[in-house]
C-alpha cells in the first residue's frame, strides 16, 4: 500500500462529464448537498449553448430504474483513462472496450452497437466542453473545493487509509496507489472505481469512507467468487439487500455479480466496524450457509 498520505483530488475530464450532465437536467446533484454547495452548483447551471452538450443528453438511459444514469455515465468515466494526451482521441481503445465488453455489472444489451456509435463522438464532445469558458470557471471553483474537501476529511482519510492497510495485509490487494476523486455534482450516491496502469481510482459524488471501501472490496473479493462459483450458483435464494438490477438478466453472470455484490455489502460493515475475517473463502462458503 502506498505510503504518501491519501488525499481527494478531481480529474478534468470526469468534471467535464458531470458538468455537462449538470446542463442536461441531471438534478442528483442536489441528493443529500448542503444548501450552500446546491447554490453554488445552481449558479454554474446555464441553459446557453444547449447543443454543445447534446451529446450528453444521451447519457440517461430506462434500464436502470435506481439510477437512469448506470451504466453510461460510468462508461464514461472509465472512457477518460483511455484518452490520448490532447484528449482528441482514444489510446489503447480496444483494452477499454473489452473492458466494458467483459463486465459483469453491465447488461449485454448495453454493450450493444449505438452504444459504441454513441461513444466515438465522445472525445470530440468532450474537448469542446473542456475547452469552454463556462466550464473553465467551473472548473477553478471546484479546485478551491476539492482543496476544502481535504481539509474537511482529513482525519477521516487517515482512518481509511489505516482500514485500507489492514485489507491489504490481510487479503492482499494487487493495487497499491489509490486515488480517491470528488465531484461535486455527481450523485451522492453514486460510487465507481476503476484500475488502471496498477493504478485503483476511487470517484465518488460524496465523501464516504464505506463507499471508498466497499469499492476497493470488489477486486478482492471477485476472485473469491469465481473460486466458489458452482457453489454460489447452486444457491437459489435471494439477497434481500441487492437491487434486482444487480442480477442483470438473471444469467450466470449475473447471479455471480449479485452474489459479490452482496458479499462485498457484508464485509464493507465488517471492515468498518475491523472485525475483518481472516479467511475469505470460509467467509463465502459461511455466508451462503446461513442463507
Amino acid at each position: 500500500m502506498q505510503d504518501k498520505k491519501l488525499t481527494i483530488s478531481s480529474r478534468p475530464e470526469i468534471s467535464a462529464i458531470y458538468f455537462a450532465l449538470l446542463q442536461c437536467g441531471y438534478d442528483y446533484y442536489a441528493l443529500e448537498k448542503d444548501t450552500g454547495l446546491i447554490s453554488k452548483l445552481e449558479f454554474y447551471r446555464t441553459k446557453q449553448n444547449s447543443h454543445q452538450f447534446s451529446f450528453f443528453s444521451n447519457i440517461k438511459q430506462d434500464t436502470c430504474e435506481v439510477y437512469p444514469y448506470w451504466p453510461r455515465a460510468a462508461v464514461l468515466e472509465e472512457a477518460t483513462f483511455h484518452l490520448n494526451a490532447s484528449d482528441t482521441g482514444f489510446c489503447e481503445f480496444d483494452k477499454f472496450q473489452n473492458r466494458i465488453m467483459t463486465a459483469g455489472n453491465i447488461a449485454p444489451s448495453e454493450k450493444e452497437k449505438d452504444l459504441w456509435d454513441w461513444i466515438s463522438q465522445f472525445p470530440a464532445a468532450l474537448k469542446a466542453i473542456l475547452n469552454s469558458a463556462s466550464f473553465q470557471a467551473y472548473f477553478a471553483w471546484e479546485e478551491t473545493w476539492i482543496a476544502a474537501q481535504n481539509q474537511r476529511y482529513r482525519s477521516e482519510l487517515d482512518n481509511l487509509q489505516r482500514i485500507l492497510q489492514k485489507c491489504d495485509d490481510l487479503y492482499y490487494s494487487p493495487v497499491q496507489e489509490l486515488y480517491v476523486l470528488l465531484n461535486p455534482i455527481k450523485c451522492a450516491y453514486s460510487s465507481d472505481h476503476y484500475v488502471f496502469k496498477g493504478a485503483l481510482y476511487f470517484s465518488l459524488g460524496w465523501f464516504r469512507m464505506e463507499s471508498i471501501l466497499h469499492e476497493f472490496l470488489h477486486p478482492v473479493v471477485h476472485p473469491y467468487v469465481i473460486r466458489n462459483r458452482d457453489e454460489i450458483l447452486q444457491y437459489r435464494g435471494n439477497y434481500p439487500d441487492i437491487d434486482e438490477s444487480y442480477l442483470l438478466d438473471g444469467s450466470d453472470a449475473g447471479r455471480l455479480n449479485a452474489a459479490e455484490e452482496h458479499f462485498v455489502r457484508v464485509l464493507t460493515k465488517r471492515a468498518a466496524c475491523e472485525t475483518l475475517p481472516y479467511d475469505l473463502n470460509r467467509f463465502i462458503q459461511d455466508n451462503l450457509q446461513k442463507r
